[in-house]
């Protein structure tokens, strides 16, 4: 898949996903070419809709019904450039991989199960095994980590509350940031006052805290529709009360990267934020160089979305040209290159390659090299400028087609028109 999936550094994952149709539809068109029976020759449809076949009919020495292919070798021609282009960029990666900033996160897999309303025990189970793992990481003889990483909402309940639970997350992650010298980073729900009324604002939020009380957060942006809000909520209170769920989130406003590292500015997605190109693209533009998503799966343990939501990071990655950390809290924890391709993970298959889809508790050190000097990419600078170069084709030959919808329609009818009454007349 690497081998073409380099141009979305130009046109986003929608140029693949333009490519992949594209020789799909040619591919049918041949087919049907090739069939010669599904629209007999004869037919008045040939005439309004014509579709070329290889039959053997020769006017004046020339095949009229035969077509070259030119679908296809059109869509081919494409898929060798997408091809090469991609061969010229695995080629420059291969030369350039370790150069820039050597950074070292220690991830945290917990594998939690799935408990959204949290409760004490719950909570204190959570905190207990997150703060094993991460010790883990700091064993004699280990790579020590620059910055540690829990992933969303690993220990449920509001960070900066008066609860118990909350008053023990805080302790025990200041225990760990004074006693190691090190950094975290880690998703958490975040309370704040709402600058103009009286009442309670709730983030989703990757929260940075270093040593010193320094903290530091990115607020969900994109959040969930009837999992972290209810649309339309505040305009019709009743789907509130219908559908609620005791709770809306806030949405965050700003793409701000955090400082993980000395020169190592991260752009964090929280959940399924890594789905949506806007949001790696608006934080590289914000000075990112390095993009990480905290995310929490175990709302599916027994489906395919992990392996689904994952993959989208791999494009991710390309679009913007950057190193992307993924920290889980079931699986798929690990480093994807700029290329699109895993490098690092907190297991490996029986062939010794690192292996993403691995589920358990787990921690674990990656080393990922961050770009000093960064170059913005073609789509992180322009966006999605070709799907607009696709809709506006489309909106041309729908004009052409309304354009011809007469000369269509009299050649429709054409073929239903009675014969000619002279004729019947003799015929009698």
């Amino acid at each position: 898949m690497a081998s073409i999936i380099q141009i979305a550094d130009i046109t986003g994952v929608y140029g693949i996903t333009f490519l992949i149709v594209l020789i799909n539809a040619s591919l049918f068109v041949l087919l049907l070419t090739l069939t010669g029976s599904v629209i007999p020759a004869d037919s008045s449809l040939r005439t309004a809709f014509p579709m070329p076949t290889p039959r053997n009919r020769m006017e004046k020495g020339r095949n009229r019904d035969y077509r070259r292919p030119s679908a296809l070798m059109f869509s081919l021609a494409l898929a060798a450039l997408a091809s090469s282009y991609s061969f010229v960029k695995l080629r420059d990666y291969d030369k350039n991989r370790e150069e820039g900033v050597l950074f070292h996160a220690g991830a945290v897999q917990p594998d939690l199960s799935q408990r959204r309303h949290g409760g004490e025990e719950p909570t204190k189970e959570a905190l207990a095994v997150c703060t094993a793992l991460s010790e883990e990481l700091f064993g004699e003889g280990k790579q020590k980590p620059h910055t540690v990483i829990w992933p969303e909402t690993a220990v449920p309940c509001p960070f900066n509350a008066s609860l118990e639970t909350s008053t023990l997350l805080r302790r025990e992650l200041l225990r760990m940031i004074h006693a190691y010298d090190v950094p975290f980073l880690f998703g958490a729900i975040r309370l704040d006052k709402h600058p103009e009324k009286e009442e309670l604002l709730i983030y989703n939020s990757a929260l940075l805290w270093k040593k010193g009380n320094k903290l530091s957060s990115f607020d969900k942006v994109h959040i969930v529709p009837f999992g972290e809000y209810v649309p339309f909520g505040d305009s019709f209170p009743v789907l509130n009360r219908i559908v609620g769920m005791g709770r809306n989130l806030n949405r965050g406003t700003h793409f701000t990267p955090l400082e993980l590292h000395g020169g190592v500015r991260a752009g964090i997605s929280i959940c399924y934020e890594d789905v949506f190109p806007y949001v790696s693209r608006n934080h590289v533009l914000n000075g990112a160089n390095l993009l990480v998503t905290i995310t929490n799966d175990a709302w599916y343990p027994t489906s395919f979305e992990p392996a689904q939501h994952f993959a989208n990071s791999l494009f991710r990655a390309v679009e913007c040209r950057l190193p992307f950390l993924r920290v889980g809290n079931m699986d798929y924890s690990c480093v994807i290159s700029p290329t699109g391709q895993v490098i690092q993970a907190l297991a490996e298959d029986e062939k010794g390659k690192a292996d993403p889809s691995f589920r358990g508790r787990r921690s674990g050190v990656f080393s990922v090299y961050v770009p000093r000097e960064y170059e913005p990419t073609f789509y992180v600078k322009y966006g999605d400028v070709f799907t607009g170069i696709c809709l506006l084709l489309f909106l041309f030959l729908l004009a052409v087609a309304l354009m011809n919808y007469k000369w269509v329609k009299s050649s429709l009818l054409d073929s239903f028109e009675p014969e000619n009454t002279e004729d019947s007349g003799k015929q009698q």
